[in-house]
């Protein structure tokens, strides 16, 4: 026998169904994790360069007030590597609220400014505590109004 070892296929192949919207769904998920792992390797990469670079400065790294400094930075470059992505982060809505563009005659874009009015506190307006009534009466008695004029005649 010397076709033992030989396997015969079917001579019609099937065909194995793909659900092409599951596979779809599927890459989408595994292209957004591949993308959310590289962007914070590299802000991780970023922010460990960041702070070697203030600890050889000789700044006060140890500082609640710098850590939270730096929390703040770092996510602000979170927030941009997203957004080369089309990805949305919380960050990225700080700038969008704080910074405005400049933008020269031939389009190109030359500074950009920050605002911080939505973190000042603002003047609480003056209020008037008194009725226009009240406040009128008071006007007129600071004018010198008719309060100490004798009711009758003194002479």
């Amino acid at each position: 026998m010397p076709n033992d070892n030989i396997i015969f296929f079917p001579e019609h192949k099937r065909k194995r169904e793909v659900r092409q919207e599951q596979d779809t769904k599927f890459a989408e998920e595994l292209k957004k994790k591949q993308t959310k792992d590289f962007v914070e390797t590299l802000v991780d990469e970023i922010g460990f360069d960041l702070l070697k670079k203030f600890v050889d400065a000789g700044m006060r790294t140890q500082n609640h007030t710098f850590t939270k400094d730096l929390a703040i930075v770092i996510d602000a470059i979170r927030g941009l590597a997203y957004r080369d992505f089309d990805m949305a982060h919380p960050a990225q809505l700080l700038g969008e609220k704080m910074v405005s563009l400049k933008v020269n005659k031939d389009g190109n874009f030359r500074t950009a400014k920050i605002t911080y009015d939505m973190f000042l506190e603002k003047p609480k307006p003056a209020t008037n505590p008194f009725s226009k009534d009240v406040k009128k009466e008071l006007d007129y008695l600071r004018d010198g109004g008719d309060m100490f004029d004798p009711d009758i005649d003194l002479d």
